[in-house]
């Protein structure tokens, strides 16, 4: 299931967070009863402090990508040194074979790049808020910053967990 969800996440993601607004657009009345909306002030200082997170995570996996491309380049000159084997079934294949040689080093390197897009989404999406380019009602901003704090995490959680399957991979 979970590596389904990883092939689609930014749709998947996007698809939730398009349901949830449609959702807080509907029951809209029944939410302002029961949650108090913030001060435009302290939505602003958490829509700053989403968009300080989004930077520095773009950033981390930036340096992610970096590492999956300096791996599989260290990789692929450890292979070219290996001595060739007459048969096939003498050949011994390591799990860091598999992972460059079976395409799942694009799938793990895909999931990374899909993350930095889709921070770089919220993060558009919060600065485009914050410009007041629109004169949305505070409840959508807040919504909209909600959405903007699902995504990050969404991505975040994802990354984390394909990058602890990497080192799990590449430690053993």
């Amino acid at each position: 299931m979970i590596y389904k969800y990883l092939d689609r996440a930014f749709f998947i993601d996007i698809a939730i967070c398009l349901f949830l607004v449609l959702g807080a657009y509907i029951y809209k009345y029944n939410l302002l009863m029961i949650v108090k909306l913030p001060s435009l002030v302290e939505l602003d200082g958490f829509r700053q402090s989403l968009v300080t997170l989004g930077v520095m995570m773009i950033g981390f996996l930036m340096t992610i990508i970096t590492v999956l491309v300096t791996f599989k380049e260290g990789f692929e000159k450890t292979i070219n040194k290996k001595e060739k084997v007459d048969n096939v079934f003498d050949q011994k294949t390591s799990i860091k074979e598999k992972f460059y040689s079976l395409g799942i080093y694009k799938k793990v390197a895909n999931v990374f790049i899909y993350s930095t897009f889709e921070i770089g989404l919220a993060i558009l999406n919060l600065l485009l808020f914050q410009i007041n380019i629109f004169n949305f009602s505070d409840y959508f901003s807040f919504v909209n910053l909600i959405i903007s704090f699902l995504l990050i995490s969404f991505t975040l959680l994802r990354s984390f967990y394909v990058f602890k399957l990497f080192l799990d991979n590449h430690l053993s």
